[in-house]
């Protein structure tokens, strides 16, 4: 019989595959005059609900990766036929989780963020070490949370073999199943089709549409399953263009109570001077560690 400790392996080797490469440099975020002062003032970060992205097709794409592939398994169709009719149950296990992501970049001071992020010459980067977002990240499992930081791809081709690896796995346990009885046998197939599912559930929060691959984005992916809820009290609502967007409020990781952030970036401005010395007062109000306070330096009013 397959033990859930062997199907565990889907979604650890979906994690493993996830976060790698780990980041090396400074990683960057862009964020909004209101955005600076939750992130500096509660010492948090929010993650916002997938479905609000940009780019609302992004999530999917993996999952529809995944249903192509088994249907073109010949293997399935000889095997284990009975995993092509539940396909629509693969599909309602992915309508049911809660994924939520924060956007990092490798650009330092890149005009194509600031035209996004900075409006009427008011916006900010925060340089973030990689190793308290890894901490961060590293926190969250102790709450029975998933969470990881990783690197987004931007091409099928990056993610196919990660997914054909979840499969494989699937396969292999499904036909170790195969011999156990049938009630029990139901009970350990729609267990391995939900931790099936939250493996490409890992998998597509760090895929996107190549369109934006000059972004050179990475992410801490946070996920909501089911069976072990991320806290009422964490998550929370802000306004969005068409409607509320949920997020979650990640508390970001403290060396003796006090944040230590690599370097703080103001954007383009004709009052730069003015911005730079109102951050200082801003960090020193809220003890943040913070050694560079710079402005952008390129020439550009938003206008």
């Amino acid at each position: 019989m397959v033990t859930l400790d062997i199907s565990g392996s889907l979604l650890q080797g979906a994690i493993d595959d996830s976060v790698k490469p780990k980041p090396t440099t400074t990683l960057y975020h862009y964020t909004s005059q209101n955005g600076l002062q939750g992130i500096l003032s509660g010492k948090c970060i929010w993650a916002s609900h997938v479905r609000h992205l940009n780019d609302l097709t992004e999530y999917s794409l993996a999952f529809k990766l995944a249903e192509t592939m088994i249907e073109s398994d010949e293997s399935f169709k000889k095997d284990i036929p009975k995993l092509l009719t539940h396909l629509e149950f693969l599909r309602s296990q992915a309508k049911k989780l809660n994924v939520y992501v924060t956007s990092f970049t490798e650009h330092r001071n890149k005009l194509s963020q600031w035209r996004g992020y900075c409006q009427n010459g008011i916006g900010y980067n925060i340089g973030f070490c990689p190793q308290t977002l890894l901490r961060t990240c590293a926190k969250l499992p102790e709450q029975g949370i998933t969470s990881l930081l990783t690197k987004c791809v931007y091409k099928e081709s990056d993610i196919e073999p990660h997914i054909s690896s979840s499969i494989n796995i699937l396969k292999d346990l499904l036909n170790k199943s195969i011999c156990t009885s049938p009630a029990e046998g139901f009970d350990l197939y729609k267990e391995l089709l939900y931790r099936f599912t939250m493996a490409i559930a890992i998998r597509a929060a760090r895929l996107k549409h190549d369109g934006f691959e000059e972004e050179c984005e990475w992410r801490i992916v946070v996920i909501d399953f089911p069976r072990n809820s991320i806290p009422n009290e964490m998550v929370g609502f802000h306004n969005g263009h068409s409607s509320l967007v949920p997020h979650v409020e990640i508390p970001l990781f403290q060396v003796n109570s006090s944040l230590e952030l690599d370097e703080i970036i103001t954007g383009p401005s004709s009052h730069s001077d003015d911005s730079v010395k109102s951050i200082q007062l801003l960090i020193r109000k809220h003890k943040i560690s913070c050694p560079i306070i710079t402005d952008s330096k390129i020439p550009f009013l938003n206008r």
